[in-house]
């Protein structure tokens, strides 16, 4: 599970990747109209991403790849375009992972330092643009 947390860490650690996620959540705001596959039914297309974060298409694959690894979208192939979307499903069970690990290893901390408290806002505050590109809200209780 460790190893998880910190795949998907790494995706969230680059703004761009953040930025993916909040294109991916609203596309049709975001992208035009596509030859083929529906922005919100298929995905969209990794050209459209490379040209929305105006960076070659390997680049943008690179980035891709990194948010497939760690589960947090998914890549359909259609013809020659490879067309990605977020895995909602997957978002929801990553968020309970993130906060159940978390959780865990902040209630550690607080049996060893009573001092330590509020671990839910440390991680908001700590991960501010993960938390909105995940839309962590509020905290479900895990694990109390």
């Amino acid at each position: 599970m460790c190893m998880m947390v910190e795949e998907i860490f790494r995706a969230l650690a680059s703004g761009r990747r953040l930025q993916i996620l909040r294109w991916l959540a609203e596309p049709r705001r975001h992208f035009p109209p596509q030859v083929e596959g529906g922005l919100v039914r298929d995905g969209v297309c990794g050209l459209l991403i490379a040209r929305k974060l105006r960076v070659s298409h390997p680049t943008a694959s690179e980035h891709l790849k990194i948010l497939s690894q760690a589960g947090l979208i998914r890549g359909r192939r259609i013809k020659q375009w490879t067309l990605s979307k977020r895995d909602e499903k997957e978002i929801q069970r990553i968020k309970k992972l993130i906060l159940a690990e978390v959780y865990n290893r902040t209630r550690v901390e607080e049996e060893n330092r009573p001092q330590v408290r509020g671990w839910q806002e440390r991680m908001f505050r700590s991960f501010p643009n993960a938390a909105d590109a995940l839309e962590l809200e509020e905290v479900p209780a895990v694990g109390v």
